[in-house]
């Protein structure tokens, strides 16, 4: 008894002289950081930032704050935050592929959850430990953790729960090559996620679904269900990269598959590159086999071997056993490919060795465990009988003699543990400043960053408004000039003085061009380029460029062959203008580079299905091409491939780059290949949705078209030069015109008399052309028709404006275009 309670009494003594001694050096700055926030709502943002990364970012970092989480909670002894740790922390082991140790976390979880959480706690770890099992091949043990979750969902009434239990079973019985009854069990899922109306259970669903078709290899549902996951995934805010990046790598093996390589291989480093965000091993290790097997079916030994390494490197350390036959297997293939047979042949007999002992392997694991567990349940007896022989010897010894050992002890013990003390209490402090010091620096870097990212994003807007004033105003004069010179060259008979308007013409389209190209890589650099999507006529729109493009040629004097695939679909629903503006700069180039031989466009169908049809456009000239060193670069903005073509060639080196931008912004791809001297081929893969007969057929203007008598035609337009150019196009048609000079007088106008056609300029003084169309829509409904006169990009007209005119003309236009306009007016 004197021994216990000197014991207690050293005991006592200890923790009163450690803990006012730690809190009464304690500088008063870390005192009052304390105070702040309390040490619940500290450990809870450290769990709520280790959920954020596991999720969207850098496991590794989530890994750390969850286990700096789960230190805390337990010192703190909240059972609910060591709950939530214990989970975050089981899934970034999850992600790293440590399957058992993830397991061993969260039964550690449902253990406590059983005794102090919640039925929802129960569901969740449940859950969890059933997804290690089937990674780790326990089939059986997953079935039987998944049902037992299940029955908590059904008791909580939690029916998106249930359907996430449901989609890992069926996963189970896919594992177990039991399609029929995976297949089952995943439109039960489905069934409760329409139910529901929840995206994330149907993508799930239809993720797994891909996956069975793929193994009943029917790649055009495969497609179809990955395609529809992609979308969902993508419309996440953040995304999930192990998600996104799946979806990508499963696009790509059903391109492998139905032997299309560019779009296999685009859609693979997608996904290889998406996944790199999160750092997830077991993710990244399944994208390099997939891409090696790739470049193995291409006979790309040296790509796939680099792959194969890297899967090697990333899978070295993780317990997934399938992870590790397939990386056996993904190796003796590529020396099998490469003539080293018998090196393979030991890879194949590794392989199926791990196979056949996977199972043996588990149970003798199990086994050794308990072994083991005996044997120190047997040792702790031991040393429980030597502590009561050493007990009882004490006892027996002279009660002064410990008392007094003790008490030196204790002194010395007091004396040493106060000098450490007071050294720990001064690194302590200088740790503190430099952190307060570190801190300060940190956050006044930021304050510099800030105020220089303000700056920027000012110069950027500043920028965008310049371009579009500048646009608007070099527009307009351009537009007079153009429409002058069409008309000088019309009425003009000599040849020389004729030629010399045309080379004025031509220099005209080319500014305009110039100012186009520089407004679009404007916008595509900000994103605020959006596809308008409409139906319209495939074939006419390739008629069209036809007539347009063999005209140019043959004024280059080179030929000129346009080739159809069978099956092209009628109707696209797309933006036209987009997919036009792609093909003209792509034949304007071949046709600038080619001085000998010919230039073919070529279209076909290479997949299609209900709803869909997958494009390939080619343009194949007989050119100068582009030499291997510059191909890299070509797409570059203002790039081009030496001084001499600039010089003899011209162009600013933005048609490409502005080409690429709309064809990705298209979902689509863009390839090269070319040879100096002898020519250069563009690919592009452009998947476009079908549409029906828009009905909305254009009947072709005829030369001979007049303004008709009894019609009245009002004009709002304050530029004299465009007032002058507009009358000179209106009296080649017999049209009289009354004109104003902005919105208010046309208003005005209009109350006065009834006018068929109002023609309103959309940037004018006192009332512009955008409130009067208001007025007149106001007054009028859709009894007048109104065309709207702009200098404005395409792309700057807002759908407020277009619902107010019945058609829009863009400076500067041809005279053919206005004919054609008026003519659809008078005739509506």
């Amino acid at each position: 008894m004197h021994h216990q309670a000197l014991r207690l009494l050293l005991a006592f003594l200890c923790s009163t002289f450690l803990a006012a001694s730690a809190y009464a050096n304690l500088p008063d700055s870390i005192l009052q950081k304390i105070k702040k926030p309390t040490p619940e709502e500290e450990v809870g943002e450290l769990i709520s930032l280790a959920r954020y990364y596991s999720r969207t970012s850098t496991v590794e970092f989530a890994q750390v704050l969850a286990e700096e989480g789960l230190k805390r909670a337990k010192a703190l002894k909240n059972d609910s935050l060591v709950l939530k740790a214990k989970f975050i922390l089981g899934s970034c082991y999850e992600d790293h592929g440590y399957y058992r140790l993830a397991a061993k976390t969260y039964q550690k979880g449902l253990a406590l959850s059983k005794e102090k959480g919640t039925l929802e706690d129960q569901s969740q770890f449940l859950n969890a430990i059933g997804i290690c099992y089937d990674y780790l091949g326990k089939y059986n043990e997953a079935i039987e953790v998944y049902l037992e979750a299940q029955k908590i969902n059904e008791k909580l009434g939690y029916e998106k729960d249930m359907a996430y239990v449901l989609i890992n079973i069926g996963l189970i019985r896919f594992n177990q090559k039991n399609y029929k009854e995976a297949e089952s069990t995943f439109l039960r899922a489905l069934k409760i996620g329409e139910k529901l109306d929840d995206d994330e259970v149907r993508a799930l669903v239809w993720s797994n679904l891909g996956m069975l078709e793929n193994e009943r290899n029917d790649l055009d549902k495969t497609l179809y269900y990955q395609q529809k996951t992609l979308e969902i995934d993508l419309s996440h805010d953040p995304i999930n990269p192990n998600w996104v990046g799946s979806d990508y790598s499963s696009i790509g093996e059903v391109w492998m598959k139905k032997g299309n390589p560019d779009s296999a291989l685009y859609y693979l480093m997608k996904g290889l590159e998406i996944k790199k965000i999160s750092m997830a091993n077991r993710p990244l290790v399944t994208s390099h086999i997939q891409i090696a097997e790739f470049y193995l079916g291409q006979n790309k030994w040296g790509l796939a071997k680099a792959h194969i390494d890297s899967a090697k490197a990333i899978g070295h350390d993780l317990e997934d056993p399938t992870i590790r036959l397939e990386i056996l297997r993904i190796d003796a293939r590529y020396l099998v490919a490469t003539g080293r047979g018998i090196e393979a042949s030991a890879l194949y007999e590794n392989y199926i060795r791990l196979s056949d002992s996977l199972q043996q392997a588990q149970n003798y694991a199990a086994g050794k465990l308990l072994e083991e567990e005996f044997d120190l349940e047997l040792r702790a007896r031991d040393l429980a009988d030597m502590e009561m022989q050493l007990l009882d010897e004490k006892e027996k010894s002279r009660s002064m003699r410990i008392a007094l050992v003790l008490f030196l002890i204790l002194i010395v013990l007091l004396v040493w543990l106060y000098f450490l003390n007071l050294h720990k209490n001064k690194e302590l402090h200088t740790k503190q400043e430099l952190l307060d010091k570190a801190l300060a620096e940190l956050q006044k870097r930021n304050e510099e960053i800030n105020l220089k990212n303000e700056a920027l994003e000012d110069a950027l807007s500043t920028k965008t408004r310049f371009l579009s004033v500048i646009s608007h105003e070099i527009r307009t004069p351009l537009h007079v000039i153009m429409g002058l010179a069409n008309s000088l060259k019309e009425e003009c008979k000599d040849p020389e003085h004729r030629r010399s308007i045309e080379i004025l013409y031509d220099s005209t389209l080319q500014l305009i061009q110039l100012v186009n190209e520089v407004l679009d890589l404007n916008k595509l650099e900000h994103g605020s380029v959006k596809l308008k999507l409409l139906p319209f006529s495939f074939k006419q729109m390739l008629n069209t460029l036809k007539g347009a493009y063999t005209v140019e040629c043959k004024r280059k004097n080179i030929g000129f062959e346009m080739n159809l695939g069978e099956n092209l679909p009628e109707y696209l629903l797309a933006d036209r203008i987009k997919i036009e503006q792609v093909v003209n700069n792509l034949l304007n180039n071949a046709i600038k580079f080619t001085e000998n031989g010919q230039v073919k466009f070529e279209v076909k169908l290479l997949e299609e299905n209900k709803d869909q049809a997958l494009l390939e456009l080619q343009v194949i000239d007989t050119g100068i091409g582009i030499p291997e060193k510059d191909q890299v670069n070509i797409f570059n903005p203002f790039y081009q491939a030496d001084g001499d073509t600039s010089r003899n060639y011209g162009g600013t080196g933005l048609g490409l780059t502005i080409t690429k931008a709309l064809v990705e912004l298209m979902q689509g791809t863009i390839s090269l290949d070319s040879t100096p001297g002898q020519g250069t081929k563009i690919t592009l893969i452009l998947p476009l949705k079908k549409a029906k007969d828009p009905q909305n057929g254009e009947s072709a203007l005829q030369s001979t078209w007049k303004w008709p008598e009894g019609k009245t035609l009002l004009v709002a337009e304050d530029h004299p030069q465009n007032q002058m150019l507009l009358k000179m196009m209106l009296t080649r048609i017999g049209a009289t015109a009354t004109w104003t000079n902005n919105g208010a007088e046309c208003l005005k106008a209009a109350l006065e008399q009834k006018y068929d056609v109002i023609l309103l300029d959309m940037h004018m003084p006192v009332m512009d052309g955008y409130e009067a169309a208001q007025h007149l829509r106001k007054k009028f409904g859709d009894s007048v028709y109104l065309m709207g006169l702009t200098a404005a990009n395409i792309d700057e007209v807002n759908e407020k404006a277009e619902s107010l005119f019945d058609s829009m003309l863009f400076k500067p236009y041809p005279q053919e275009k206005l004919y054609k306009l008026l003519e659809a007016a008078v005739n509506k």
